[in-house]
């Protein structure tokens, strides 16, 4: 299902400001990534953690748990993904505090087993230009949202995006 947002109140923002508190920088927004990319790791660790206890609790949510994880197979320590560098085309400032940001990333990712081979198929598509809003807490930015597409002007800020389920 694609869902669009439409945000009133753009910020337009000198090339002078750019290193405000406003929008990230390209280390920031690399930061933030990896950020997310560690986040979404340690919450495989946590699934394939459930494989060692099957034959000790006979729990079938912590099968499913364990099959989600590739049957312990994908966690942090047979994957490894990291965000090299970041190029950012543009980031424009919303009123609600988001940055919105068309960039591309560098990245790397290996693995072995069968997560050497998603990692194989990853790094085959990795490049190529990403929309994402980036909030501000507590001095450190983070992801908020990864869009199909974006585009601004008139004083709004149109993203679209898929919904995963």
């Amino acid at each position: 299902m694609q869902r669009v947002l439409t945000s009133v109140g753009l910020w337009i923002i000198s090339p002078l400001i750019y290193a405000s508190d406003l929008m990230p920088s390209e280390t920031e927004i690399r930061d933030a990534l990896q950020q997310e990319i560690d986040g979404r790791l340690e919450r495989m660790d946590a699934l394939a953690a459930q494989c060692k206890n099957l034959n000790n609790n006979q729990n079938p949510m912590a099968a499913m748990m364990c099959l989600m994880s590739g049957g312990g197979a994908l966690t942090s320590q047979t994957f490894q993904a990291r965000v090299n560098s970041v190029d950012i085309d543009e980031c424009i400032a919303a009123d609600t505090g988001a940055a919105y940001c068309r960039y591309s990333a560098d990245t790397t990712m290996k693995g072995s087993g069968f997560a050497g081979q998603i990692a194989d198929f990853g790094n085959a598509f990795s490049g190529g230009w990403t929309y994402s809003s980036f909030v501000r807490h507590s001095n450190t930015w983070h992801l908020q949202k990864t869009y199909d597409s974006c585009s601004w002007g008139n004083g709004k800020i149109n993203c679209r995006w898929t919904e995963r389920r």
